[in-house]
């Protein structure tokens, strides 16, 4: 009887980590597929950048053109300038989730591919609750996620404001 309830309790754990081993390959291959987000980032920090030289060019210009709509220009550039912080804020926030997802699920598969025993499901069970947690943003502990956004979010507005403070002051 115990070497049936022994083959019963192997079975259900084999089946499990097949199940999650199916799962969290799933994930990391959907992961792989959105690296791609990094050089959308790159693409419009470049387009940021140079839409920021050439509205400042243009606003010396115009400003020396003595042209009516001149006023007009500042304010576009930091229209633009906002829309374009938040969009590479948005990407960096995707890419940041996805990198420490990513992490974690290789963790977690490093442990599946482990010999089964009660250490090792306990270590993924744990692993699996942080998982969680860190996909529910309501959770308190997801601030330590979000750390480097803040500071590249900070970076961002302190280039906007600097951007716009030379736009204002050739203009």
């Amino acid at each position: 009887m115990d070497d049936f309830k022994t083959i019963f309790h192997d079975a259900n754990v084999a089946f499990d980590k097949m199940v999650i081993f199916h799962e969290f390959s799933g994930i990391i291959k959907m992961i792989e597929a959105f690296n791609n987000i990094f050089a959308l980032q790159l693409l419009i920090l470049f387009w940021y950048l140079i839409y920021s030289i050439t509205s400042m060019v243009g606003s010396i210009y115009l400003y020396y053109k003595a042209d009516a709509e001149v006023y007009l220009v500042p304010l576009r550039t930091l229209h633009y300038l906002v829309l374009m912080t938040l969009i590479m804020t948005f990407c960096t926030r995707i890419t940041t989730k996805l990198s420490r997802v990513g992490v974690i699920c290789k963790k977690l598969m490093s442990v599946l591919k482990q010999d089964s025993s009660d250490m090792n499901n306990t270590l993924l069970l744990r692993k699996f609750t942080v998982l969680v947690n860190m996909l529910d943003s309501r959770q308190p502990h997801f601030n330590t996620l979000g750390f480097l956004d803040f500071n590249y979010g900070a970076y961002s507005i302190i280039f906007n404001a600097s951007v716009s403070c030379i736009l204002i002051f050739y203009t």
